[in-house]
């Protein structure tokens, strides 16, 4: 999957190289979003690659059902653009970065708020996050 400055992500298949969705954006195939009203800055597969999380400049968390492309959960609480998502080994915790230094964990199956709250004590942007893939 790729995420761009059109708002929109897009996912490939690799075997064939084919266009499978466009996630948001003019051109979006999602039954039932726009998707992202800024660009897309970070995208991360489920660890079963049936799902994918995106983050944006419009500081959001999107989660989207890959077979059918429909948006399951958008999530608001970043305070700047998300710069970078990861997904547990659960497949619905969500781990999203922002220039706000903050880091949030979500949990992907409820709407609304983040769960817990990592605050950070630095003004510099999370360019990065990582959930280890252990169970």
């Amino acid at each position: 999957a790729t995420g761009s400055w059109d708002r929109t992500t897009r996912v490939w298949d690799l075997d064939t190289g084919a266009l499978v969705h466009v996630l948001g954006g003019a051109e979006s195939t999602s039954p039932n979003s726009a998707g992202h009203a800024n660009a897309v800055t970070d995208v991360a597969f489920s660890p079963d690659g049936l799902r994918l999380a995106t983050g944006s400049e419009d500081e959001t968390v999107r989660w989207w059902a890959l077979d059918t492309g429909e948006e399951l959960n958008a999530m608001e609480g970043h305070d700047k653009a998300v710069t970078a998502v990861d997904v547990g080994a659960d497949g619905v915790t969500l781990l999203s970065a922002s220039e706000d230094g903050t880091l949030k964990l979500w949990d992907a199956a409820a709407p609304g708020r983040p769960k817990s709250l990592l605050e950070r004590e630095s003004k510099q942007w999370i360019r990065g996050v990582g959930v280890p893939q252990l169970e």
